[in-house]
């Protein structure tokens, strides 16, 4: 091997066509962040800091000091076959320091490989250093990072991908990449007025990217609203794991709001349906904050028609062919607004969300968490009784509230939070399995109101 510097990548050459690459981070972005001389951008480059830096600009920090998870996304100059990776920490107070909950590498063909999960020991002012075993080629590393057991700052002043660019390495040879589910799609809606019903909405191109339906769900006579992407060809998405979508946070209610998504194909066949929630959020300057979610293709049920309670009694779509893919707001009464800036299938998820932001400040405090968690219950309740695709919807809006208020500290007690996170982990786990969504909106149901119980009285 033989070397040579350029700006922020080292390279050294062996003699058989490959390059051995140390490169520190060119952009970042983060889930949050406390701006200025503690924004993303700090954790490009190499370390600013020698020894412990605490208050010292120069480092990426979430904008709150708390114990919430965060995620810190770093882009690198160069695609490589990645061989390690390191990250350089620093915490307030210090003693935080450690805080790296796992490592994941984003492939270029769009998969993801956690390299590393676990405790994290090191000390304030020294790196994590991590072997990567899997064979994966990358210019995209994920951390993951929550401090344990004391609100604190978290501070990465700089990560570096080291690895081999060679001819054979500088594009994926396995894998899918994601698949744009927004595109080679007609726009439509459809209001329960065809049925008698007075909702309102209408559907629309936003500005960026993606798009806008917004309106007013009437229950009175009728109860639902829906958004309709027609394919201009049929998609195969039977070998993704999850769809993933980038939406705004609900700022107009007292809690999520649920959509069903819904994969439809050609022919008379049922249907395949699953839910998410928005979760309640504020503005950040003039525009409201968004949030990644993932259904995971495992969660979809069959879908029948309405008089039969939604219950499918004969064949279903299959993930091969999706004609047409319908997002619907049913029995919801209220204002609603869905903007959908991506939609993708993507070949993994999360075990847990990413993203989902803490609860509004006006709810922030234990006794407006608690009205919180009941007005998610009797939502929820209002919504299984519809029939089993509701059921989903009904579990959408209880796991959504309940990770709300374990990323909110000031929400509840840690004996409260914790139990929040299990119930919320078990029915994530239990939709993977495919398990009907009436049993898990039980068990989610009856663990809510114990921690209720339990943790809120007031």
């Amino acid at each position: 091997w033989c070397g040579v510097s350029i700006g922020t990548i080292t390279m050294h050459f062996n003699g058989y066509g490959c390059t051995r690459l140390s490169q520190y981070a060119s952009r970042a972005s983060a889930s949050s962040e406390f701006g200025g001389g503690w924004s993303a951008a700090q954790a490009t480059g190499a370390p600013s800091h020698v020894g412990c830096a605490v208050q010292m600009a120069g480092s990426w920090a979430p904008f709150n000091r708390d114990t919430t998870q965060n995620k810190l996304t770093l882009t690198f100059t160069k695609p490589v076959l990645a061989r390690e990776v390191h990250v350089w920490e620093h915490a307030n107070p210090r003693t935080a320091a450690g805080f790296v909950t796992s490592v994941v590498l984003r492939g270029l063909d769009g998969r993801s490989f956690t390299v590393w999960s676990g405790r994290d020991n090191t000390a304030c002012g020294e790196k994590l250093s991590i072997v990567v075993t899997a064979s994966v080629v990358t210019n995209t590393v994920e951390l993951y990072t929550q401090t344990r057991g004391v609100a604190a700052w978290e501070y990465i002043d700089a990560v570096q991908l080291k690895g081999d660019e060679c001819a054979s390495t500088t594009r994926p040879t396995v894998g899918r990449q994601p698949v744009d589910l927004l595109a080679n799609s007609r726009l439509s809606s459809q209001l329960d007025r065809v049925m008698g019903g007075r909702s309102t909405g209408a559907a629309s191109l936003l500005l960026s990217s993606g798009y806008l339906f917004a309106g007013f769900l009437e229950t009175a006579g009728g109860g639902f609203a829906y958004l309709r992407l027609s394919r201009t060809s049929t998609i195969d998405i039977s070998r993704y794991a999850a769809i993933e979508l980038v939406v705004d946070v609900h700022a107009q209610g007292q809690t999520p709001l649920a959509f069903q998504l819904e994969l439809i194909g050609s022919g008379r066949s049922c249907s395949l349906v699953s839910s998410f929630a928005l979760p309640l959020g504020d503005y950040r300057n003039t525009q409201l904050a968004k949030a990644t979610l993932h259904a995971p293709l495992a969660a979809f049920q069959p879908k029948g028609p309405w008089w039969a309670g939604g219950r499918c009694s004969g064949s279903s779509t299959s993930l091969r062919s999706i004609s047409a893919i319908q997002i619907g707001n049913y029995y919801q009464r209220g204002s609603y607004r869905l903007a959908l800036h991506s939609m993708r299938a993507v070949d993994s998820a999360p075990r847990a969300p990413v993203g989902i932001p803490k609860l509004p400040l006006d709810k922030r405090g234990r006794q407006e968490a608690a009205n919180f968690l009941r007005a998610a219950l009797s939502r929820a309740e209002g919504l299984r009784g519809k029939g089993s695709p509701e059921a989903s919807m009904a579990v959408a809006v209880l796991e959504t509230s309940a990770w709300q208020v374990v990323r909110t500290d000031r929400a509840a007690t840690s004996s409260a939070r914790q139990a929040l996170r299990e119930a919320a982990d078990a029915a994530a786990k239990l939709r993977s399995e495919g398990q009907s969504p009436e049993r898990i909106v039980t068990d989610l149901q009856a663990k809510i109101k114990e921690v209720l119980r339990v943790d809120y009285a007031f």
